[in-house]
């Protein structure tokens, strides 16, 4: 398990949109989560299967590789190479719950909706990860 400083839980963020990056280290900081960001799926794959992490954040519409062809991919990885299974959060403006069906088939373990706020985004994030996150 990779583990910040201070033996902190390490969060991927797979995050297509700049200001949601910039949104989600501001609050991760704030909470005093370590933290990865990439810009998209194929990245977020790539640092998932080098590193472990204690949760991921993943968006899913994005370029190259988008969320849930990522997820499901972490998935195949996990049943070959790993013993645990990393809780996988998906982040997404699609309210539709045909998304959130595709999301759990994917193996995304919850679906946040954009725009969320702050206390809901915390209190996923204490829920997988149980730091004294504050908010």
């Amino acid at each position: 398990m990779t583990d910040g400083p201070e033996g902190r839980p390490v969060v991927l963020v797979a995050q297509a949109q700049d200001l949601c990056r910039k949104l989600l280290a501001i609050q991760l900081t704030r909470w005093g989560i370590d933290f990865e960001l990439v810009e998209d799926g194929r990245a977020a794959l790539s640092r998932f299967t080098r590193y472990s992490y204690h949760l991921v954040l993943i968006d899913v519409w994005m370029p190259i590789m988008d969320g849930l062809t990522a997820a499901r991919c972490m998935r195949v990885f996990e049943e070959e190479h790993s013993d645990r299974i990393t809780p996988i959060i998906a982040i997404t403006a699609d309210a539709f719950p045909e998304t959130a069906e595709r999301c759990r088939k994917a193996g995304i373990c919850e679906v946040l909706t954009k725009p969320y706020h702050r206390e809901e985004l915390r209190k996923i994030v204490s829920h997988y990860l149980d730091p004294s996150v504050e908010s």
